[in-house]
């Protein structure tokens, strides 16, 4: 019998998906018409209910192969000789053979062509984690999409496409959200050593440039603090869209909480601390000991992390501390 081999991936650290496909025996996909007993395993630390989201892409192949695929198909969760093994884990090990693999890739699955004649079971994988369910399944569905023999190029689009903007809803909207909150973040880290200037000066009794120091870096965070609020109106307009099912809204909207906190604390203390420089007698120590209890609430918010944004709003999966954020931006698995 004469094999061969056909590898598909999504490029730019994207998922990725292989595929082995094998001589033609018949003129049929091997899972036209039939029944297929699907097993879900669940490795992943995910607290979602992964069967469900498994059962949920499932069903959307039920409903649809016969428009996409060409062929009808049911699937029947059971673990008794599965046909079909859907793997949720938290890393894509397992996929390494898969062209352009990368600690980016979200899954993979192999492309079942018509005819072929698949050892079984067929294992789908599936990167779970601290990704957001909406994700999850997508990326089943994807997965899944590839065993009944679609490609990257296969319609519909928001579930077989390698190209983010195709796939993930209100994608440009959600980016938007993501750049300015790098933006936010980028200006803060500039303003930080121009706040701890401004404290040394009033340290050193330079009261005079100390409060210009101060005033101005207040204007700065007051600016920050009004960018953000913003991009938060951004984040009601995403959840208005009632496809959008990738974002972790309470996640997202307590990245946001904590870090206006932080800026709006920022001002507070480099208002307070200028008044102090600017003043004198019992008022200088009273403007003084707001700016100090100032000082202790800012230190007391914990800082945010950039890719915790960028994973909650969908972008990204993430794992590793160290992976990129936004060079890899999310997109459905092969």
């Amino acid at each position: 019998m004469r094999r061969r081999t056909l590898l598909t991936a999504i490029g730019a650290g994207a998922a990725t998906a292989g595929c082995l496909g094998l001589a033609l025996a018949s003129s049929e996909h091997p899972f036209a018409g039939e029944t297929q007993t699907v097993q879900v395993q669940a490795d992943s630390t995910s607290p979602h209910d992964l069967s469900a989201l498994a059962s949920a892409a499932l069903s959307f192949w039920e409903d649809n192969s016969e428009q996409y695929a060409g062929f009808t198909v049911d699937f029947e969760v059971g673990d008794d000789e599965p046909d079909i093994v859907i793997t949720y884990s938290d890393s894509p090990a397992g996929c390494e053979n898969v062209p352009n693999y990368s600690d980016q890739v979200l899954g993979c699955a192999p492309v079942l062509e018509v005819g072929s004649v698949p050892r079984r079971p067929v294992v789908a994988r599936v990167v779970a984690g601290a990704r957001p369910p909406g994700a999850i399944r997508v990326t089943t569905e994807h997965e899944i999409g590839h065993t009944l023999g679609l490609d990257h190029d296969d319609p519909p689009a928001n579930v077989m496409s390698n190209r983010p903007e195709d796939r993930i809803p209100e994608y440009a909207r959600r980016v938007d959200i993501w750049e300015t909150v790098r933006d936010i973040h980028d200006r803060a880290s500039e303003a930080t050593p121009v706040l701890n200037y401004g404290i040394e000066l009033y340290n050193e009794g330079e009261d005079e440039a100390a409060s210009l120091a101060l005033e101005a870096v207040a204007t700065d965070y007051q600016g920050l603090v009004n960018d953000l609020d913003v991009a938060s109106s951004e984040i009601d307009a995403l959840e208005a869209n009632v496809d959008v099912e990738t974002v972790a809204f309470e996640t997202l909207r307590d990245l946001f909480d904590r870090l206006r906190r932080r800026l709006v604390t920022a001002v507070g203390l480099a208002t307070a601390l200028a008044a102090s420089a600017r003043g004198s007698g019992q008022q200088q120590q009273a403007d003084l000991d707001v700016a100090l209890e100032y000082a202790e609430t800012f230190n007391s918010i914990e800082v945010i992390q950039l890719r915790d944004v960028a994973v909650a709003l969908g972008l990204i999966r993430a794992f590793d501390a160290e992976e990129p954020v936004i060079e890899s931006p999310e997109t459905p698995t092969a």
